[in-house]
């Protein structure tokens, strides 16, 4: 039936091999052979016959198609999401809106995502999870150092304006929100107890969470204004505020 030595040699290169790993994606294709293949014959044909198959779709780029198809069809279903989430709450979006502007049928959309709320979860997790595997290159741990740990996450923000204006609007998710707080704390205050050995704990958490709420809501007025100040000149106002108060950046303004 199928020859062994052609099978491999002649229609896949070594490094096909490597696909195996992805044959779960590959559904189409055993659905071909539950179809077509007569199940009398040997089970080493039928393996022989699967192998081969798959590795020639592989090969001519058909198996690769169908990934990018998956990859397009949710970047297309988040933008528009994200164009809806600019005029309206999440709550008063549906799955019909989101398909209507995607031109996509909602089959479709129930193969990616449950619901509107599963797709908005899955951009957050998406932005939280870049946001903290950049940040993490970092270690600024020093005091003299928050302000630049403070513009580092500011020139993130400015890189992905455009999603973070919109989901920390008020038509965005509040425990989004919430979770940047976290994740702005971890970054920029987990230093402060060591610093201030005279402050209670429970005190210094209380003025850690001040700053980094009053700071998100600064972000928020910045991304708002279209960004009207560099992310390094940002950072600095919001640094000065944290450690030296609001009368120290009022008399640098008198006196300048």
């Amino acid at each position: 039936m199928f020859n062994n030595s052609s099978c491999y040699a002649n229609d896949c290169s070594p490094s096909l091999v490597f696909y195996t790993i992805s044959l779960y994606h590959y559904i189409d294709t055993v659905l071909f052979i539950q179809q077509t293949v007569f199940f009398h014959t040997s089970n080493l044909q039928h393996i022989e016959y699967l192998c081969w198959i798959f590795f020639k779709k592989v090969k001519d780029g058909s198996f690769m198609t169908l990934d990018r198809r998956k990859k397009f069809t949710r970047m297309v279903l988040k933008d528009s999401l994200m164009t809806l989430l600019k005029e309206k709450q999440i709550s008063a979006i549906t799955v019909k809106e989101i398909c209507a502007l995607a031109d996509i049928n909602r089959s479709t959309y129930y193969s990616h995502y449950s619901d509107q709320y599963d797709l908005l979860a899955k951009i957050e997790e998406e932005l939280i999870d870049d946001m903290y595997d950049t940040l993490i290159q970092y270690n600024f741990t020093k005091e003299e150092e928050s302000l630049q740990m403070t513009e580092k996450i500011l020139e993130y923000i400015a890189a992905k304006n455009e999603v973070c204006k919109t989901l920390l609007s008020e038509h965005g998710d509040t425990n989004f929100q919430k979770r940047i707080m976290h994740i702005t704390q971890q970054f920029t205050t987990k230093n402060w107890g060591s610093m201030n050995n005279n402050i209670d704990q429970k005190l210094s958490e209380y003025i850690s969470m001040f700053v980094v709420s009053g700071s998100i809501y600064v972000i928020k007025s910045w991304l708002d204004n279209g960004m009207d100040k560099s992310p390094k000149e940002m950072a600095k106002i919001i640094n000065d505020f944290s450690n030296k108060g609001l009368s120290s950046i009022l008399n640098d303004e008198s006196s300048s």
